[in-house]
């Protein structure tokens, strides 16, 4: 909805969203199969942010986003954030640039706690956050397992799991779905006037305020990661984003998308105990960045951690910083491939 201004140049020209034209691709889009049964809106509890100083997509567009889904839910199971004087960015009330900021890593603190909010308007009374060390530990996993040449097609080699102690006994947990905005992914570079040349690291996977709440309400978190990349034939993806203007698959809006039946897939491994058999202990690192000062961000933090090895298989944001989460009820995903956990 949003590919025909904003994100790279910015998008300043009164909305041209035809939203009943949208509506109608949608509707045509799930009598063919091709998506699911809108029907199952209904249900959903649907939360959305726009910040007041957001440059990049403007309140407009976010606007026009909540009176699209308007048609298939109910007004009392939306909620829509728009006061907040934050720039294109996930705000936390911890961690990140100041609040109107635009720049690296995407993430800005607001005083206001975006993915707590977000979780409780989607799952209602929680325990409160985790205000001490999380009570749980980080997974590295394979991606390749659920897309053939993952590179190629716009998705790094492998993405991150926060995994709840108690979720790591056994225990039936809820699973949330939190993905990156782009130049937020794990692998993307870019240059701090204070440090030189920094890597994003896992910044996004363990500063923007989901683990908090997830490791007090047994919450699995799914971190997928999307990577830079130009596929032959296709227009480029510079910025790492998720693919949802076609760069890198025609059919990105439905369920036979590359990406997206991947990410399907990984969901569809359930029923399964977590962790699986055979793990054996490795050492890794810290590679968020730390604390973030505009004009100088921290180098990452090294600190040494406790990882786990098995052979066993691995699992759309819009602009740079944006952000996009799904949540499930449903009990823990297997987690089968080559993967690491770290505290």
């Amino acid at each position: 909805m949003t590919t025909t201004c904003s994100c790279f140049v910015g998008c300043f020209a009164p909305s041209s969203i035809n939203i009943n034209e949208l509506i109608a691709i949608t509707d045509r889009n799930a009598a063919r199969g091709a998506i699911d049964d809108t029907a199952n809106l209904a249900r959903h509890r649907l939360w959305l942010f726009s910040g007041t100083r957001d440059t990049i997509a403007p309140q407009r567009l976010v606007a026009d986003l909540f009176a699209y889904y308007r048609h298939y839910l109910a007004a009392a199971n939306m909620a829509y954030k728009n006061d907040v004087a934050a720039e294109h960015a996930m705000p936390t009330d911890f961690f990140g640039n100041p609040c109107g900021i635009l720049d690296d890593p995407y993430i800005v603190n607001c005083s206001y706690d975006a993915a707590g909010q977000l979780l409780l308007w989607i799952h209602g009374n929680l325990n409160p956050r985790n205000a001490a060390p999380l009570g749980g530990a980080f997974v590295n996993f394979d991606q390749g397992e659920f897309i053939d040449h993952s590179i190629e097609h716009g998705m790094a080699p492998d993405g991150w799991l926060f995994v709840p102690a108690g979720c790591a006994n056994r225990q039936s947990c809820k699973l949330h779905v939190a993905f990156h905005g782009c130049k937020q992914y794990e692998t993307y570079r870019y240059f701090s006037p204070a440090s030189g040349l920094v890597t994003c690291g896992t910044t996004f996977v363990r500063n923007t305020g989901y683990n908090k709440w997830a490791g007090t309400n047994n919450i699995i978190v799914l971190y997928p990661q999307a990577i830079a990349s130009a596929p032959i034939g296709f227009a480029p993806n510079p910025y790492g984003c998720w693919d949802w203007w076609g760069f890198d698959d025609e059919n990105y809006a439905i369920k036979s998308d590359r990406q997206m039946a991947a990410r399907q897939s990984h969901g569809r491994q359930n029923s399964r105990q977590f962790p699986p058999a055979g793990m054996q202990p490795a050492a890794v690192t810290n590679t968020a960045l730390g604390p973030v000062a505009h004009d100088a961000i921290a180098r990452p933090n090294n600190a040494a951690s406790v990882a786990f090895n098995a052979s066993n298989r691995g699992f759309k944001a819009l602009c740079p910083g944006s952000f996009f989460s799904t949540s499930a009820v449903r009990r823990r995903r297997s987690i089968r491939g080559n993967y690491r956990e770290t505290t």
